[in-house]
């Protein structure tokens, strides 16, 4: 009896792991839908955290930007009170957006120009005809012999001009901040330099395809274990501010396979328990710097994915031969759909080698595939005759025997003659 009810204990602890184990798998599993939705929680969370219960002016307009592309709900109030300030900078500068820094005033800050003007396209305000300016305009038309930008504020100017304009932006960034093979120097080179670089490519990235691919392969070189370093001298360890800039950065070249996995990093190693927030070298203590550089990462990653494409990763594999069919199976690293893709059957690749003719074997063309090793032969030559092999080898011996005997007789002689004088 206790022999029976110990078994019985064994299957239905047996049968709970079982029921356990699938219940793992399948939360991993989500709709794309409910990913979607995850993401935006989290943006949503680390914007509130971040900005929440502030009010925004001219400039801090990128700080306003990220608040609301986060998902904040923007309340009437907030919208008000930018806009006044805006107004009233505009009539004090006439017309113009000027960035002010330590006390010195810049007419030509292309960054600020661009945050300003997607933050009202966020608004749905029109940026061409504000209280009577054109704001388009007169950013299109900046001193562009001193027009400048902080690094990290190119990409909200790029985005923001129009496709001529983009250019002529894109080339001067890169002159100023871009040296290839290295990255992107401000201050240095690094992980984040380079990841905000490649971000800003993102509306231009078909007219910069080398720099795409180089900064690419620039930003992996900075990936450790379980994420991402800032540089090699400094700040040699992993952190959540560079995970997220290049999660940001392969979000906006358009690399789902790249962004997900790094996604996948800045979540498992930095997110606290609190959805959404995050530390800067774990996911203990939560940190305001690291948060805003999640919430601003989270907003490309986010509109990445809108569009539902799977993130297939390769669960099996079998490579076709020379006599069937391959095939592999991609598995969605979200959703769990799989698709097989049949790999087709290999042609032989024959190799040819020519076996000449012995004394006893005939010749022949040897073709063997270096692939699976079938081969098969043509072109017979038929081997040598014995008979005239051996006429040839007798002649031989008959010239060296005679040789020979005629040697021995000139020597016999010789003795002969020899023996002959001396009797005489």
């Amino acid at each position: 009896m206790k022999k029976l009810v110990s078994s019985l204990l064994v299957c239905t602890i047996a049968v709970m792991m079982s029921f356990s184990s699938i219940g793992i798998v399948q939360a991993k599993q989500q709709t794309h839908e409910e990913f979607l939705q995850e993401v935006e929680r989290k943006l949503k969370n680390a914007g509130e955290y971040v900005y929440g219960g502030q009010s925004f002016t001219v400039s801090s307009s990128s700080d306003f930007l990220n608040y609301i592309r986060s998902g904040a709900d923007i309340n009437d109030q907030l919208k008000k009170d930018y806009l006044n300030d805006l107004k009233d900078h505009l009539n004090k500068y006439n017309g113009k957006i000027v960035a002010t820094f330590y006390g010195n005033e810049n007419e030509n800050d292309l960054g600020l120009y661009g945050a300003v003007i997607l933050v009202l396209k966020e608004l749905e305000v029109n940026p061409e005809n504000f209280e009577g300016y054109n704001i388009v305009n007169t950013f299109e038309n900046v001193d562009f012999s001193i027009a400048s930008a902080n690094p990290y504020y190119y990409r909200l100017a790029i985005e923001a001009a129009n496709p001529e304009y983009k250019i002529k932006i894109t080339d001067q960034f890169i002159e100023g901040y871009y040296t290839f093979g290295k990255g992107m120097d401000n201050f240095g080179y690094s992980c984040d330099n380079t990841s905000m670089f490649l971000t800003s490519l993102l509306t231009v990235k078909d007219n910069y395809a080398q720099y795409v691919t180089d900064a690419k392969k620039i930003i992996l070189n900075y990936e450790k274990e379980n994420g991402f370093i800032g540089e090699e001298m400094y700040t040699n360890y992993v952190n959540s501010d560079s995970t997220a800039y290049a999660m940001m950065a392969f979000s906006a070249i358009g690399d789902v396979n790249q962004s997900y996995r790094i996604y996948s990093l800045l979540i498992q190693n930095f997110e606290t328990e609190n959805s959404g927030l995050f530390g800067y070298k774990d996911n203990q203590n939560v940190s305001e710097y690291s948060t805003k550089d999640a919430a601003i990462s989270l907003y490309y990653f986010k509109e990445f994915i809108k569009n539902g494409d799977h993130v297939y990763t390769v669960v099996s594999r079998d490579d076709a031969t020379c006599y069937q069919d391959g095939k592999e199976i991609r598995e969605c690293m979200i959703c769990g759909h799989q698709e097989t893709t049949v790999l087709k059957q290999l042609d032989h690749q024959y190799v040819t080698t020519v076996v000449n003719p012995t004394v006893n074997n005939q010749g022949y063309t040897l073709h063997k595939c270096s692939l699976c090793g079938d081969e098969y032969k043509d072109q017979f030559v038929t081997a040598m005759q014995n008979s005239a092999i051996q006429s040839v080898d007798t002649s031989d011996q008959t010239n060296i025997l005679l040789y020979v005997s005629a040697v021995i007789i000139s020597g016999m002689s010789i003795i002969y003659l020899l023996r002959k004088k001396s009797v005489l």
